[in-house]
């Protein structure tokens, strides 16, 4: 049996200090995630040997939930780019993560998620004028750099030779636990020595991997997973993306990627065949359209460089776009401002399997989900419980954050809890990729 290979193909294991503990333990990663889910459904399979078809699935790269929930501002254009490069501070159940010392809940942790949910983030570099240099593009999983950071050494050169050449090691381990707040529960999230998979050079000074929190190589193979149970409402079998992804619950409603994403699994599961994942496994950018970008001559820019993974197949980890020195770069003969003017013009893809399902066509289920719009952004829904009450939601809860009402890591002493001597008294570690 061969085995699951790094994301891209690319070849990090092999610069590691044991190249083939690293390649076996992701292929052991990946295959457990895998073969959990294949247990579950008779449709979907570990399909790392299969001879079945590869099909690429596609979506785009720009949050839709973003450009839904800014339709109706007054300039939607700019809001949802200033959004889509403002970062959120990530605050598990409603309250800051902290730091745990002697057992005891230390001082409040300021941490940051982005908020590009589609699989694709982005780090926009300016210069002291605010006119863009660079953009760093990444599809990387979470799990893969927590996966990597077993070599720390190796996960350091990697990040110094990708982000910044000034990178500590000190900067990518946390030297303490964290907990955060679940339920009500202080709870651990990490451990001393654990990569830290929302360090600055990851989040507030630039990109290695994703760091939404749905944005993780596990959630792809779930939605897959969950997408190949068969749904029908009143003896219909359902049949359009939207209405499939709120009668399954199984990603996001207001993105691109998931709803695309489950409705193609389901269409193949419908037609008598069972879905896997092709190896490598991973999420990817297929191709930018360069086209679309010229200088303030019409002539097109050559600014696009793949870095990481596979262009020729279409299986991109890493890219940057660095405008010309002191050229004017327009999008579509608008000028470029915002990374968003790219990730406009991204295709993301990942790739499925297929081959004929031994059992069949499975028995269509009922719905165990339901989907709630916003009344003042009808574009923008969320998938709830088949019984909740739309009217109960606090819709600006659930939206993104804009620039005038971030909080940035100088929060004032007033605005966070203060160290108290609550005990931290869950063992077990939850996903740190939550």
């Amino acid at each position: 049996m061969s085995r699951y290979g790094a994301p891209g193909n690319i070849d990090d294991f092999a610069h590691g200090a044991d190249p083939a503990a690293l390649a076996d333990g992701w292929h052991k990663t990946v295959s457990g995630w895998v073969g959990a889910r294949a247990a579950d459904s008779a449709a979907f399979f570990d399909a790392l040997d299969s001879a079945g078809d590869v099909v690429p699935i596609a979506w785009d790269g720009f949050p839709l939930a973003l450009r839904s929930w800014f339709a109706t501002a007054p300039d939607p254009e700019l809001a949802r780019q200033r959004s889509a490069e403002t970062l959120a501070e990530w605050r598990p159940g409603g309250r800051a993560p902290r730091a745990v010392r002697g057992g005891m809940l230390g001082e409040p942790l300021t941490l940051f998620r982005r908020q590009q949910d589609e699989y694709c983030e982005w780090f926009t570099h300016r210069d002291d004028a605010g006119r863009i240099t660079r953009v760093d593009f990444s599809c990387e999983g979470p799990e893969y750099w927590t996966h990597i950071a077993t070599d720390p050494e190796l996960c350091l050169r990697l990040y110094r030779e990708h982000v910044d050449a000034n990178v500590e090691l000190s900067e990518l381990f946390w030297d303490h636990d964290v907990a955060i707040s679940i339920d009500g529960r202080w709870r651990i999230w990490a451990r001393a020595g654990d990569y830290n998979v929302l360090n600055r050079w990851t989040t507030t000074d630039g990109i290695m991997h994703l760091t939404h929190s749905a944005n993780t190589l596990e959630a792809e193979i779930n939605l897959a997973a969950d997408a190949t149970v068969l749904r029908a409402v009143d003896g219909v079998i359902v049949d359009d993306p939207g209405t499939l992804i709120c009668c399954s619950g199984f990603g996001g409603a207001s993105r691109s990627s998931d709803p695309l994403i489950g409705f193609a699994v389901n269409r193949a599961v419908s037609a008598g065949k069972r879905v896997g994942l092709a190896d490598p496994v991973g999420l990817y950018i297929s191709a930018l359209n360069t086209g679309a970008f010229t200088d303030g001559d019409g002539d097109p820019v050559d600014a696009w460089r793949v870095v990481r993974g596979d262009a020729s197949e279409q299986r991109i980890l890493r890219a940057t776009f660095t405008p010309p020195p002191g050229s004017e770069v327009l999008v579509g003969g608008v000028p470029l401002e915002f990374g968003g003017h790219i990730t406009d013009h991204i295709q993301m893809a990942l790739y499925g399997v297929v081959e004929t399902n031994p059992a069949g066509v499975p028995e269509a289920a009922g719905c165990v989900a339901a989907c709630c719009a916003d009344p003042d952004r009808p574009a923008f829904r969320i998938v709830v419980g088949p019984k909740d009450s739309c009217s109960a939601i606090d819709w600006e809860l659930l939206g993104p954050v804009s620039p005038s009402d971030a909080r940035g890591p100088g929060l004032a002493a007033a605005e966070i809890d203060i160290v108290d001597t609550t005990p931290v008294t869950e063992s077990a570690i939850i996903s740190r990729h939550r």
